[in-house]
């Protein structure tokens, strides 16, 4: 190999997956495997695999999710299935979920990002409105998220009424 250059070493699909032992989390009552492999695909682009065989593009070039992007929706993705779940175990209806994610970096050099997630969830009650605000805030500190960004996570959760439903 010169200096300076890389060269391409051939790599397949599924090789690393098929040697890693599962890591797992506890999610709706049952283990759920978090496995993944990236496979660089030249340029700033890659294609990250999990064990399942779900594929996306990643990277900066045309057509990627930048680590960033991805990021966000895994943080809110887990917060989302934490909530439903805690929402469905004390009993509370949820008529819908969204959420917006959004992640600051300081110009500072050396001061830590912080990631902010903003979900709203619609009941239709007045008594789910104050049960549900309860819960999505505790559930928010000790979802999977909560537990591994601790203070460079911030939840901001939104309760909405919808009486007519």
């Amino acid at each position: 190999m010169r200096s300076g250059v890389l060269t391409p070493t051939a790599i397949f699909s599924g090789e690393f997956l098929a040697r890693c032992s599962p890591m797992t989390f506890e999610s709706s009552g049952r283990a759920l495997p978090c496995v993944t492999e990236t496979v660089w695909d030249g340029g700033c682009s890659g294609t990250g695999v999990c064990a399942d065989g779900h594929q996306l593009s990643v990277g900066r070039d045309e057509g990627g999710w930048t680590p960033e992007q991805l990021l966000l929706l895994g943080a809110e993705g887990s917060l989302m299935e934490a909530v439903l779940t805690a929402a469905r175990n004390a009993g509370v209806d949820l008529l819908g979920y969204i959420s917006r994610g959004h992640l600051d970096v300081p110009d500072e050099a050396g001061a830590p990002p912080r990631l902010t997630l903003n979900p709203c969830v619609v009941v239709a009650s007045a008594d789910e409105t104050q049960r549900a605000a309860l819960l999505s805030t505790a559930v928010a500190k000790a979802s999977l998220v909560g537990r591994l960004l601790g203070a460079h996570l911030q939840v901001g959760i939104d309760v909405r009424l919808e009486p007519s439903a």
